[in-house]
């Protein structure tokens, strides 16, 4: 046995709601389980664009965070908005959007949308950022 002590790697929503608060996000303490399945959080908070034509405006927005992130991460984003219409078609950046009204209440939308490089990105809370803010620049 060598003298390294291996780190144990935190994996839940609540690491990804953690990462989030120390980029200065205000999410909620509690993470309550989502998809009707305790193996998802819902992390939910107030999110200001950062890029593209509607840049300063804020919006609430949440991820469905799986157990095991940030090994893995979420598949896309809710959004409380209309910023960008629902479409069936899976072409992005304009398809891939669902109504979430359903699962979340009025207003809520789906945007599918993988981290196509999340293997090779930091795997965290900034990479997942990053990527979100990416999102908006092409509204």
């Amino acid at each position: 046995m060598s003298g390294h002590s291996q780190e144990t790697l935190e994996v839940g929503p609540q690491v990804l709601a953690n990462g989030l608060r120390e980029k200065g996000y205000e999410v909620g303490d509690s993470v309550p389980p989502a998809l009707g399945s305790p193996a998802y959080g819902f992390v939910r908070f107030l999110y200001t664009i950062k890029l593209g034509s509607r840049s300063g405006e804020t919006l609430e927005m949440g991820f469905i965070a799986p157990n095991d992130f940030p090994i893995n991460p979420p598949a896309g984003i809710y959004v409380l908005s209309d910023v960008r219409p629902i479409s069936s078609e899976s072409t992005l950046p304009h398809g891939g959007v669902s109504d979430a009204s359903s699962l979340l209440g009025p207003g809520w939308r789906y945007w599918s949308r993988t981290h196509d490089a999340w293997a090779a990105s930091t795997r965290d809370a900034a990479a997942w950022m990053k990527h979100v803010d990416r999102l908006f620049a092409d509204l």
